[in-house]
């Protein structure tokens, strides 16, 4: 990330521009042990605009879920930054895993699942132990699942990649709370 993105963002601050707010869904919007806490946290979120919901779930849980309660987003980052849609689900941009590492994690991994968007391999999925890194990829674990994907699918790339596709040039608000949200939340100064 360059001095230009980082540029844009301080004088967005000095001249305390419109804000768009980028948020994790699970654990900072929706609470599934406590419906009360959600409903005061899209309440609150629905105060911004424009809405960036960025989370590990897919394209479809994402916009069931905001239209259970009732409400509207500008742009959905899905499956942890591999797809990036407008609120309306209408794809802008997928990340795909290429052939070459398909079949690298393929030879990794003994049972996996393949996550197709329009067709493309996005992530694969296992049950498997990883004890090792692969190399070049995004890994990460929900649920003792593990997720592995293109190193350029995270949450981060995917808000930046969105962020020059519409020219923004105001403030960022990121709300996070888990360990794949700490690299945007560092990078906009989000809580």
């Amino acid at each position: 990330y360059d001095d230009k993105r980082l540029g844009k963002l301080i004088t967005a601050k000095i001249c305390n521009s419109k804000t768009l707010i980028v948020s994790d869904y699970d654990g900072t919007l929706f609470h599934k042990t406590c419906h009360n806490r959600t409903i005061y946290y899209i309440k609150n979120f629905k105060q911004f605009r424009p809405r960036v919901i960025c989370s590990a779930r897919s394209t479809e849980d994402l916009l069931m879920a905001i239209k259970n309660y009732n409400l509207e987003v500008d742009w959905i980052i899905s499956y942890s930054g591999a797809v990036i849609t407008d609120g309306k689900g209408n794809i802008l941009f997928i990340n795909p895993l290429l052939k070459e590492e398909i079949e690298m994690i393929m030879d990794i991994v003994s049972e996996y699942e393949k996550i197709t968007v329009n067709d493309q391999v996005i992530q694969i999925s296992s049950s498997s132990i990883i004890n090792d890194l692969i190399p070049g990829m995004n890994i990460e674990t929900y649920q003792d699942k593990i997720f592995i994907s293109n190193w350029q699918s995270s949450k981060l790339r995917a808000i930046c990649r969105l962020l020059d596709h519409i020219n923004w040039k105001g403030n960022i608000q990121a709300l996070g709370d888990g360990k794949y949200d700490l690299e945007y939340l560092r990078y906009f100064d989000g809580h």
